[in-house]
């Protein structure tokens, strides 16, 4: 499963791409001009372009409040599983663009059974060298959580909050935490077959439920649970202990040392987080397989795993409400609310250059760089979206709170 290669790519890559200029990348106007006939689904409601910060303060005035998986009722879970399956049955969206090659990127894929769900994923493909171990790493994920939030809604009817997935509470016993649930219809499943490429068969996305993924080979979701996946990390001179169990990386004492530790350090706050050790890496690599970006059995020779393949496993985006969460906690402590720097080159090739620039380097992000967001402005609120219109998460473009 070449794991080294993987490894390599989920916490930062060797390969080079140039960084994304500091302006929104949309390069498609209307979905009609490049779809064939019958391919366009209707445009939600939008409030138009604009080019400012935000809404004026106040206007969003009845907040949707993103609660953890388990505080949902059965009838809640079954609605939340049921819309994202509804996301992966609707067509592709023929707005999306590529921006990036390499390697690792494969070439956007537009037959009939590409879904909306899997346009998500690819996405997160083609900016994946841009968004992780740079400046872009919270606000780009904190907007990517609001689209999805949005397509749930206006392509599927969702009318719930989105589920953040607190995994500090599974941390002591990750493989048969009550997380994991076999229900049809109200369980995200378990761990996947390993005789079967481990494909999750139990759940409401299992391998018989229909819930596809075709990036960068068509199979069902697959968890493969990993308690060390460091002892195969190639650069061990960024690893602090290669023989550390990944739970130890997501308990509550491990987020609360994030959390906590960097009052008016914003920097020292997402490094601290976002660390190869950190509480987000340890969880990607834990649940393994999907999330981790291990390819699948039946892919082409050519694929190259990291973690850009990780959102086709639906947990991803459970996840990573959660790391929101952590930014909103963390936030919402002193003054930190607005603190920002960053830039948009990874720099991980050595330990002294990831020590000087944990952030990235050059080109430097500001509050108002323009987030590349890669062709989703027709199911968006606002066409361009800065980086600071992401800072408050009930600023009238984002209207939730966490409970």
């Amino acid at each position: 499963m070449r794991l080294p290669t993987l490894i390599s790519s989920v916490l930062g890559t060797a390969y080079l791409v140039a960084a994304l200029p500091a302006a929104n990348i949309e390069a498609r106007g209307t979905c009609g001009s490049f779809a064939p006939a019958g391919f366009c689904p209707a445009s939600p409601t939008s409030t138009g372009p604009s080019s400012g910060p935000s809404s004026t303060p106040g206007s969003c005035t009845n907040p949707t409040i993103r609660k953890e998986w388990r505080t949902f009722s059965v009838d809640e879970k079954k609605a939340f599983l049921s819309a994202v399956k509804c996301l992966g049955s609707k067509p592709h969206n023929w707005d999306l663009v590529q921006s990036n090659t390499g390697p690792d990127i494969p070439n956007m894929m537009t037959d009939p059974s590409i879904s909306m769900y899997d346009d998500m994923v690819f996405t997160h493909i083609d900016l994946n060298h841009h968004i992780h171990s740079t400046g872009w790493f919270f606000p780009w994920h904190r907007w990517y959580l609001n689209v999805y939030a949005r397509l749930l809604t206006t392509q599927c009817g969702y009318t719930g909050a989105l589920p953040y997935w607190d995994w500090t509470q599974d941390a002591a016993d990750f493989e048969h935490a009550t997380f994991w649930d076999a229900d049809p219809n109200s369980g995200v499943g378990t761990w996947g077959n390993p005789n079967n490429d481990y494909q999750i068969e139990d759940g409401a996305w299992g391998l018989n439920s229909g819930f596809k993924l075709h990036y960068p080979s068509t199979h069902a979701i697959r968890r493969q649970f990993t308690p060390q996946p460091y002892l195969q990390f190639p650069r061990p001179y960024l690893l602090a202990d290669v023989n550390l169990l990944a739970n130890e990386t997501f308990t509550k004492d491990r987020l609360d040392a994030s959390l906590f530790g960097f009052d008016g350090d914003f920097q020292g706050f997402q490094k601290s987080f976002q660390d190869y050790q950190g509480p987000h890496a340890g969880v990607h690599l834990m649940v393994g397989a999907d999330l981790t970006g291990l390819c699948p059995g039946n892919a082409p020779a050519s694929c190259v795993p990291g973690e850009s393949w990780s959102p086709n496993d639906p947990l991803f985006f459970m996840h990573h409400a959660m790391v929101d969460k952590t930014w909103y906690d963390w936030q919402n402590r002193a003054s930190n609310k607005y603190l920002f720097q960053g830039g948009s080159t990874q720099m991980l090739d050595s330990l002294a250059s990831y020590d000087a620039y944990p952030l990235g380097s050059a080109p430097w992000l500001s509050s108002t760089s323009i987030l590349p967001t890669g062709g989703w402005a027709r199911f968006d609120t606002k066409s361009s979206v800065a980086i600071q219109d992401l800072f408050d998460t009930q600023n009238g473009y984002l209207c939730y709170t966490y409970q």
